[in-house]
């Protein structure tokens, strides 16, 4: 009977142990449900045509608050709402962010606790009043279609220790933080990131058949309507052989100067900085403003282009196929070799973009363009005009190619003038100081 006692425990106590060694191997089926994530996407996939609006909601560090940028899709065009529907230019950044929830593969689950939220830096950012670290704050992007029906949100935090790449992030409204891969360098609710520098449109190749031919920079500021003060005033154009730009005349103070008088590293710092028209902010123009900008009269009587002066930005004349201005604080023109010339009017003071505590000043900023026909030869009319049939023909032929030619330069002129005459840019003090440099006359 002992024995039948003894072997009976025996089995238990190695059932026991068998029991114990199968939970250590085999997870039980609540592991197994966890588990499962990994690996799968934590999406659903979709096409990204379908995507029409996109919402990126981040704290900004700068100025200590919540900055929500909404771009919806127009047609073919991407546009920022919050700005007057202006257009999304600033390069691949819009296709990057519309595939962003597309694959993404859960790496890890990192926690089902909402207490964890703070230490992955995944707290909602609309939820930033009640938060106790701003450093918990995440950056939320949300994707929408046609019907302003979420096809994703998801909110990003910090990146994985020792691997950037990696990112801890939660799917808004749900409380588990996962580990996915995530190049969080696409994510931006600042304006200037979603525009192109490029304002002018400036050929950035080297085999571009459009090259500069001129660069006057004229550096004053106006005392009244009437009235400007001058501080200098630097004329570039191609000259020499091989063909180089130099200087080709200067003034300060309202007296010549030497030409060799001017460093080198100015022309540098202005041309540099055309490429880069950073902008800050911008600010719709009112319709009567545009219609009149858009006409081919001359607008002086015109009670909106009056009310541009308060702006810093005084109306001259009609001229050249486009409207002639000075600005309170100066202007670049630049001429192309193809007969367009473009104005950058440096306007007065704007506010201050939003509650920024900047200390940098900002500037309203004007773009126009005419066309300097002076850059098209006109061609020697023969003396035999009258009598050599073929040279009448030749001459008349290429008076008509230069006409034609002249006749595209302001069609294209007016057609930048349409783009830019709704808008007053704003740019902050150092894209200025970079079109006006120190001007540091050596002995």
């Amino acid at each position: 009977m002992k024995s039948a006692i003894q072997t009976t425990a025996l089995m238990g106590v190695m059932a026991a142990v068998a029991a114990v060694a199968a939970a250590w191997v085999y997870p039980w089926p609540k592991m197994v449900t966890e588990n499962a994530q990994i690996n799968k996407p934590l999406f659903e996939d979709y096409d990204t045509s379908s995507v029409r609006g996109i919402e990126v909601v981040a704290y900004n560090e700068d100025t200590s608050q919540i900055d929500r940028l909404r771009l919806r899709r127009k047609g073919e065009r991407w546009v920022i709402a919050q700005k007057s529907d202006f257009d999304v230019t600033g390069g691949d950044r819009v296709i990057e962010i519309t595939k962003a929830l597309n694959g993404r593969t859960v790496l890890e689950v990192t926690s089902d606790s909402q207490t964890d939220h703070v230490k992955f830096g995944v707290v909602d950012p609309a939820d930033a009043n009640s938060a106790t670290s701003r450093s918990s704050l995440g950056t939320r992007l949300e994707l929408t279609d046609r019907n302003r029906k979420p096809i994703g949100s998801l909110i990003i935090g910090r990146a994985v220790k020792n691997k950037p790449d990696n990112h801890y992030v939660r799917v808004s409204g749900k409380p588990t933080v996962y580990t996915i891969e995530f190049d969080d360098s696409i994510l931006s609710a600042d304006f200037s990131k979603w525009t192109s520098p490029n304002l002018l449109g400036l050929p950035t190749s080297q085999n571009s058949q459009r090259l500069l031919s001129t660069v006057d920079v004229s550096k004053y500021r106006m005392t009244a309507a009437d009235k400007k003060e001058e501080v200098y005033e630097i004329n570039f154009a191609v000259k020499g052989e091989p063909a180089r730009m130099g200087v080709a005349s200067a003034r300060a103070g309202g007296e010549e100067i030497e030409t060799s008088k001017v460093p080198a590293p100015f022309f540098n710092s202005v041309v540099q900085t055309l490429f880069q028209l950073q902008i800050s902010d911008v600010v719709n123009q009112s319709k009567s403003a545009v219609d009149a900008l858009r006409s081919k009269v001359d607008a002086s009587k015109e009670t909106s282009i009056s009310e541009l002066q308060k702006g810093g930005f005084f109306y001259r004349q009609w001229k050249d196929e486009g409207h002639q201005f000075d600005a309170a604080n100066g202007k670049v023109s630049l001429g192309m070799s193809d007969g367009i010339r473009y104005h950058v009017l440096v306007g007065g003071i704007a506010n201050q973009v939003g509650s920024s505590d900047s200390l940098k000043l900002l500037y309203q900023v004007m773009l126009t363009a005419d066309v300097d026909s002076s850059g098209f030869a006109e061609p020697e009319k023969p003396a035999d005009f009258d009598k050599d049939e073929a040279s009448k023909k030749a001459y008349l032929r290429e008076v008509k190619e230069r006409d034609l030619l002249i006749e595209l330069a302001g069609r294209q002129a007016a057609e930048f003038n349409r783009k830019h005459s709704m808008w007053i840019y704003v740019m902050d003090e150092t894209v200025i100081k970079g079109l006006f440099p120190e001007l540091e006359i050596s002995p």
